[in-house]
């Protein structure tokens, strides 16, 4: 092998190297209060039920945790998603005997609801708005004035369905605050919702419990 050859070759193994310590950097960062895993940007589940592509990032103070509980005869787990600039991701998997629609109970403040067909069966798609929902909080200071600190309301896009007996609430939100308007936060979070669902993945439990 030539000497330039094995410059190259040692250059790529270097930066192949680094890019894995800076993953594993990235995903200890992210890993704050999870029982489930989380590795190569996808989390999964404690249960083995679904998983999911990470939507925040390390770069922008991302974290994730999750927990799980049982109530009765049901059991809900969540896992939720934020970072340092108000991004809001919740995945709720709910095993339990009463109906999709039951969820709506759920919701605060309802702008929009539509019931759709899809390839995964029945869904509703909701708009809500959570008073004082947002995971941060905003300083102002008017006129030489004592800080004022508010917790923002956060405009949530919301799709439910069932699969393998289990009903998964898929939510993003988008913190309202500034000169944003509710319509302009439902439309950032409508496309927000599609891009977790589009990383989101049904699995059979059994199967991926190792």
């Amino acid at each position: 092998m030539s000497a330039r050859l094995k410059t190259v070759v040692a250059c790529i193994m270097l930066s192949t190297a680094i890019l894995m310590t800076f993953n594993a950097v990235a995903e200890e960062h992210l890993k704050k209060h999870i029982h489930g895993s989380l590795k190569n940007d996808i989390y999964t589940s404690p249960g083995r039920d679904f998983r999911v592509h990470v939507p925040v990032h390390e770069a922008t103070g991302g974290a994730v945790r999750d927990e799980s509980g049982k109530r009765g005869d049901t059991e809900i787990a969540q896992v939720i998603f934020t970072d340092d600039f108000g991004a809001f991701y919740r995945i709720v998997s709910t095993k339990t005997t009463r109906s999709m629609d039951d969820v709506m109970n759920v919701f605060h403040d309802v702008r929009k609801k539509q019931i759709l067909e899809t390839p995964r069966g029945r869904e509703i798609h909701v708009i809500d708005v959570e008073k004082e929902g947002a995971e941060m909080t905003v300083t102002t200071m008017d006129n030489g004035d004592a800080p004022k600190v508010q917790k923002p309301d956060l405009v949530t896009a919301n799709i439910i369905f069932t699969a393998n007996g289990r009903i998964y609430h898929l939510i993003a939100g988008y913190t309202l605050f500034g000169n944003r308007t509710v319509e302009d936060a439902s439309n950032e979070a409508r496309q927000d919702v599609e891009v977790l669902l589009a990383g989101f993945e049904i699995l059979d439990g059994d199967k991926h419990s190792k």
